[in-house]
């Protein structure tokens, strides 16, 4: 490459869902289009939050829509616009997405592969569980022969798979927040009133995608539990996915319908988890989780399980509070104890705020990318 040009970095990601791969990808793009030395650019799957969000930060975006494209026709189209951009890296997020990049490279028209993993795959029974581990031993295939870096967003992740992948290709760069990005744009109160909420009541909430990797049949039994000693408290569930039908079955059968809050999905998250007193999160696993790191840089005390790479962002009686994955008590007492007490909801939502600023920054996480990149170029 020559001494004079910028690195040309294109993204391509589905971005099909707006969850922490797309919120994530987002943040590298804008954290590196900040960089004088680098050039960005996106390719997306599908039309959505994503690409609506790229377009408004002038990064320049091209939608090929997977719904109307076989995989050759993406494939040949993905390639052109590699080409027609002189990317000296093509960085992707998910299995599709690798499969496409390393088709790209095989045909001579990508110079380097970078790969983030976003977190571990969630675990499935049935037909649909082959079909994970068959696609999980193809991108393992295409990921060892063709990619030159695999980036992992905790600790957790880099060491599973740099026992697959080698210390060589693997790289780790956490997963961040653009503290800037971090606004709120209605009150606690009107939030909490479109919610069905009091502004006086004491809410626990929690955000993701409705899958059983996280957990949010722990989410109910500790609400079940806690409102044992706390009735007037409040709970709230934003998302949407697979489980939410037998998640709103079972809060039934708890008996707890009338405590409980299913928001549904909701563009306006940073507004909701302001609303809350308690940011709350039971997964059985996590990379670094986007919506974790959101609740601690608006100052929110958080219940965690003590997880993945959430024991790298938490700081336990520190930054946060963490209990055992699955412990309906212990995660119940954490929320009891702050619950009874303004004072440690405060002192703590300011630690995890002063963790956030500290550790996981996108400044600091972009010119830790940006590293990679020129390592692969020059």
């Amino acid at each position: 490459m020559e001494s004079n040009r910028k690195i040309a970095v294109c993204h391509i990601i589905s971005g099909d869902l707006w969850a922490g791969a797309e919120a994530q990808a987002f943040t590298m793009m804008t954290g590196l289009n900040k960089l004088p030395a680098v050039d960005v650019s996106a390719i997306v799957l599908n039309q959505g939050k994503l690409v609506q969000k790229l377009k408004e930060t002038n990064i320049p975006v091209a939608v090929i829509d997977e719904s109307k494209y076989s995989f050759l026709q993406i494939l040949k189209i993905a390639g052109e616009i590699v080409v027609s951009r002189q990317a000296d890296i093509l960085h992707s997020h998910r299995y599709k997405e690798n499969l496409v990049a390393a088709m790209i490279k095989r045909r001579g028209h990508a110079v380097h592969l970078v790969q983030t993993v976003h977190g571990v795959q969630e675990r499935l029974s049935g037909i649909k569980s082959l079909k994970i581990a068959a696609y999980g031993k193809l991108n393992e295939f295409v990921s060892k022969r063709y990619f030159d870096r695999i980036l992992a967003v905790s600790r957790d992740i880099n060491g599973t798979l740099t026992g697959i992948y080698g210390t060589e290709a693997m790289r780790h760069i956490a997963n961040a927040i653009d503290l800037d990005q971090i606004k709120t744009v209605k009150s606690s109160t009107e939030t909490r009133k479109e919610l069905g909420l009091r502004s006086d009541e004491l809410v626990v909430g929690a955000v993701g995608r409705m899958v059983a990797i996280k957990g949010f049949d722990i989410f109910l039994r500790t609400a079940q539990a806690v409102l044992k000693s706390s009735p007037r408290t409040k709970f709230v569930l934003v998302g949407d996915g697979p489980e939410s039908e037998n998640l709103k079955k079972l809060c039934s059968d708890l008996g707890i319908s009338e405590q409980v809050v299913f928001a549904g999905f909701r563009d306006d998250i940073l507004d909701v988890i302001n609303s809350l007193d308690i940011f709350l999160m039971t997964s059985w696993h996590e990379g670094i989780p986007v919506a974790l790191l959101e609740a601690m840089a608006l100052g929110k005390p958080t219940v965690a399980t003590a997880v993945g790479g959430i024991n790298e962002v938490l700081e336990s009686g520190v930054s946060g509070l963490t209990a055992p994955a699955g412990d309906v008590t212990a995660i119940a007492n954490h929320c009891e104890s702050l619950l009874k007490s303004p004072e440690s909801r405060l002192a703590i939502g300011r630690r995890a705020r002063l963790r956030v600023e500290g550790e996981f920054s996108s400044e600091q996480q972009s010119q830790k990318l940006y590293g990679v990149y020129k390592e692969l170029v020059q």
